[in-house]
Formats: C-alpha cells, structure tokens, sequence
C-alpha cells in the first residue's frame, strides 16, 4: 500500500489538481514525430508562420504551429498536462516574456534559441488561493531545431 501510495502521490502533484489536458493531447499523439530537422527540411515540412509571443498561442489553440523561443534559463511554476507518452518536459520563453511548457518524447538538447513545431493545448485548473479557475498554454512537440 505504501509503495502504491509513493507513485500515485507524485503524479497527483505533477497534475497541480484538476489539469484537464484538451484535445490537443489526441492530436499529437497520433503522430509523435520529435526529431531534430535540418534547417531546409523545416522550410520544406513547415511553410507555416513561426509564432513568438503567447497571445498567438492562444489564437491558434488545438492547432499545429511552429514557434520560436529560447529554453528557460529560469524555470517558473507552471500546471502540468502530464502525458505518459510524451514524459519530457522542457520550458521556453517566448518573446514579451511570457514562458510555457513543452512537451516532448526524448529531451530536447538545445541550449539556446530553438525553433518548436507541435499542437497548442491547453490545461485548466483551480488556481492558488481559491481564486477560481487558472488556464494555461502548452506544446505537444512533434519537432524540433536548435538554432545555436
């Protein structure tokens, strides 16, 4: 019982209460891809605009976007959409300042700026204090491009 309770208490936190994951979950894994791709094959693959700032996220919510950013030197308190299938979690800052969590099936290796193609998501949930409900964006990654 004790050693049940270990592994359930983790995931419980890791959910930050009641998280619930929309559909972009289903989406991308249907197809998780999560490879590094030279700079011509993304050009090929991806004649989408590279979105930086996070009210374009929100604009494009259960789609496929691509984004540019830089990995999180400082990582800030996010609720997490935990997702078995894709258990690495890196966080980037986009333009204005505004951080969100990526998610991802192996570590992303890069150490700076980083171009990000995946599903936007969102997860919701009671927020600190008793202050109602608190919504954040997130990234299924499907691939990835380190620009250093």
């Amino acid at each position: 019982m004790r050693k049940l309770f270990m592994i359930i208490l983790p995931l419980l936190i890791l959910s930050c209460g009641t998280s619930k994951p929309q559909q972009a979950e289903e989406a991308a894994l249907q197809k998780p891809v999560d490879s590094a791709v030279s700079e011509k094959e993304a050009v090929k693959k991806d004649s989408s605009i590279v979105l930086t700032k996070y009210s374009e996220l929100s604009a494009n919510l259960n789609k496929k976007v691509t984004v540019s950013a830089k990995k999180s030197e400082f990582v800030m308190q996010h609720m997490m959409a935990y997702t078995p299938s894709l258990p690495e979690v890196t966080y980037i800052d986009l333009d204005g300042g505004a951080q969100i969590a990526v998610y991802s099936l192996k570590p992303l290796p890069c150490k700076g700026k980083l171009k990000i193609t995946g599903t936007v998501g969102k997860v919701s949930g009671a927020a600190k204090g008793g202050g109602g409900t608190h919504s954040e964006l997130y990234l299924y990654v499907d691939e990835w491009e380190c620009m250093d």
